[in-house]
């Protein structure tokens, strides 16, 4: 019998309580109830799951034949120390979510996993003693922050938020409806990012009457362009004046005592128009783009340090900004870090958002990640995060993977100095074989030197058992597949993506705009992208044919009606691994559908330049983008409404409207 010990007077009573009063508590304030509630729950998630994989467990105040005392110092850090003497294991957090940590790395090293918010966990059957983790102080790689950052108010899940804990992953986003779970599992809550567009609306109405725009025009940036609604943020503001910036630390002093309250970290990111800097005479004295936002960041931090001290705000909150071409700040400062900065806890998310993922990061033979090399070793003197794009909206829940650049690149922005790492936007339904991302990325986060390879063969044996094998064979298609995919869809003028988007559907005088990438082989490449997908669909369904066989062949099944929603007396076990594949399936079937009608698009303009006849393959493209919009893969969320909809493949590839132009140009012939 295992016996685990809480440091707490009657926790064998009570600990079931404890570990959902949440709703109860103020983390920031009470720090001991705070303490007690995750570790109870942490006690809870041993219990259950040492249980369910073979090994009697029970919270104890006595010893068993095997002891585990779990403690943690109060607070939120998350380090956690196991040690063992004898048949006693002791883990304790260096904070309470260092303690619920320290639970699930001795979970982890049963073989027990969460690949999945939504599917079923895997355990491992026939355990016949306790695996003991490695006994050391535990610290992440990257302590910062591993997580993702959300987009929309929508994307919320209690089972995407405790998916996260049991993987370690701490940045999340405030949430009002999970906020008091994601803060017992010892989540971060992070907001905002472009807070410049929203206080800085020169549309927006001031106490006299007039708009900001009217009242403060100095404000704006000069761009050499008459100022007006439209262009007031083309350029970044007039960091040169003071109002402005006082002005920005007063709104943000009013979103922290109010909207804000509970947010421990909110980015700080500039005007992302790509457009340039003021062009008034001081602006140009202050540097570069980077100069600037460190400027406005080390006002601000000045300005929210003195209203703490003054008891205008009664808690701190850390500030990110960014380094992304698109806010001019991806090179770092020519006049170095502000002093207020550098050990303040502030710090700069670097943000690669045309990367190539043909390459690794650091690859300077690449043309597209040349710059991102150059720049990024130059950053020092402050904390540095990673922000990467490994689900940006232009990916469109297309089946992307990359868990060999993931390898490569975290170790090297490890190496280079960087404690954090996130990204855009975690895909909230349908991962497929997309929930390899998800894995490979929450292990690296926590080890930049975890073994991969391991992970990754533990990954397919777990999920897809007798079919790991077929499995791991149709994941590297996919992600051959992925490679190449910002010469398609990144979200500027050098994709394919964008150029098609921007073409009225008419014979042009050049053929599409297509990078050094994809050159003269470019349609060559699309084709050969959906044979990739189409690989690797076929070998899943071929696995999913048995194990549907597999699954009826059990027989073990439950027939009724339930009496209402919460009987559950007729629900039998689901056909997991079949659900998986078909999942799996799904996704490369949108896969090979949207890379035909972007390499159909794409060689219908080319035929149109040339002069050639196009009809047979207009007819081709029609049937295709006909067929596609009879199908529907999931759900888009629309930013910053409360909504969500639902797409046809057609409209998720972001090829709709191109299809309208080109049938208008058919129809006029």
């Amino acid at each position: 019998m295992i016996h685990i010990i809480l440091p707490f007077e009657n926790a064998p009573e009570y600990f079931h309580f404890w570990a959902h009063e949440e709703e109860q508590i103020d983390f920031r304030k009470d720090l001991e109830k705070a303490k007690r509630c995750t570790l109870s729950y942490a006690a809870e998630e041993l219990e259950t799951y040492l249980n369910l994989i073979g090994l009697e467990t029970k919270i104890s105040e006595g010893e068993g034949d095997v002891t585990i005392l779990l403690d943690s110092h109060t607070g939120d850090a998350e380090g956690f120390t196991i040690e063992k003497e004898g048949t006693t294991l002791r883990i304790f957090g260096d904070g309470r979510t260092g303690g619920l940590y320290g639970a699930y790395e001795l979970l982890e090293a049963q073989g027990i996993r969460w690949y999945s918010p939504w599917e079923k966990e895997f355990v491992p059957d026939n355990v016949s003693e306790l695996t003991i983790p490695e006994c050391k102080k535990y610290q992440f790689s990257m302590h910062l922050s591993r997580g993702f950052e959300f987009e929309g108010p929508l994307k919320e899940s209690e089972q995407l938020y405790v998916w996260m804990a049991r993987n370690r992953l701490n940045l999340s986003a405030y949430r009002s409806n999970t906020a008091k779970l994601q803060k017992k599992l010892g989540l971060i809550f992070t907001m905002c990012g472009h807070f410049f567009h929203e206080v800085l609306d020169p549309k927006k109405r001031m106490p006299s009457g007039n708009t900001l725009l009217e009242d403060h025009p100095d404000w704006y940036g000069i761009s050499g362009k008459k100022l007006d609604y439209d262009n007031a943020l083309s350029v970044q503001i007039c960091t040169s004046n003071m109002g402005v910036l006082d002005y920005m630390a007063d709104e943000l002093i009013e979103f922290i005592n109010g909207a804000w309250y509970d947010v421990d970290r909110i980015g700080l990111y500039g005007i992302d128009t790509w457009g340039g800097l003021c062009h008034c005479e001081e602006c140009q004295k202050i540097g570069n783009g980077t100069d600037h936002a460190l400027r406005i960041l080390s006002h601000i931090r000045s300005r929210v340090d003195r209203a703490l001290a003054e008891g205008k705000i009664d808690h701190n909150v850390i500030f990110k900004t960014c380094a992304y071409e698109g806010t001019t700040t991806l090179e770092p400062p020519v006049n170095g870090i502000p002093e207020n900065l550098k050990c303040s806890g502030d710090y700069v998310i670097y943000a690669p958002i045309l990367r190539c993922y043909d390459h690794k990061l650091s690859d300077e033979s690449c043309s597209h990640n040349k710059i991102y090399k150059e720049t990024f070793e130059g950053w020092k003197g402050i904390l540095l995060s990673v922000g990467e794009y490994y689900y940006v909206s232009r990916h469109e829940d297309l089946p992307f993977i990359f868990p060999t650049r993931m390898k490569e690149d975290m170790k090297y922005f490890a190496e280079q100095g960087a404690v954090g790492t996130s990204y855009l936007h975690i895909p909230m339904m349908e991962w497929g074989v997309r929930t390899l991302n998800q894995t490979v990325f929450s292990a690296l986060c926590r080890d930049v030197n975890a073994n991969v390879e391991q992970i990754k063969k533990k990954y397919f044996t777990d999920l897809y058992g007798k079919f790991a094998a077929e499995a791991e064979k149709a994941y590297d298609l996919a992600e051959q597949a992925s490679f190449l995919c910002a010469s398609w869809r990144q979200w500027c003028g050098k994709s394919i993506i964008s150029n098609l988007m921007c073409w009225d559907g008419k014979p042009s005088g050049q053929p599409l705009y297509r990078d050094d990438h994809l050159g003269d082989d470019a349609v060559a490449i699309g084709r050969n992208t959906v044979k990739l997908f189409e690989q690797a669909r076929d070998i899943l369904r071929k696995c999913k044919k048995q194990a549907d066989l597999d699954y009826a062949a059990k027989g073990n099944f439950k027939c009724g009606i339930p009496l209402n929603p919460t009987d559950i007396s007729f629900k039998q076990e689901p056909a997991w691994v079949s659900e998986r594949l078909a999942q799996d399936i799904r996704g490369l079937n949108y896969g090979m559908c949207v890379y035909t009608l972007m390499t159909d698009f794409l060689e219908y303009h080319d035929c149109l330049v040339k002069g050639e006849n196009t009809d047979e393959l207009w007819e081709s493209l029609q049937q295709h983008a006909e067929k596609s919009m009879e199908s529907t893969f999931a759900v888009k969320y629309r930013h910053p409404a409360v909504e969500i909809v639902c797409i046809d493949h057609l409209g998720r590839s972001g090829l709709k409207d191109l299809y309208y132009r080109c049938l208008a140009y058919r129809n006029s012939l």
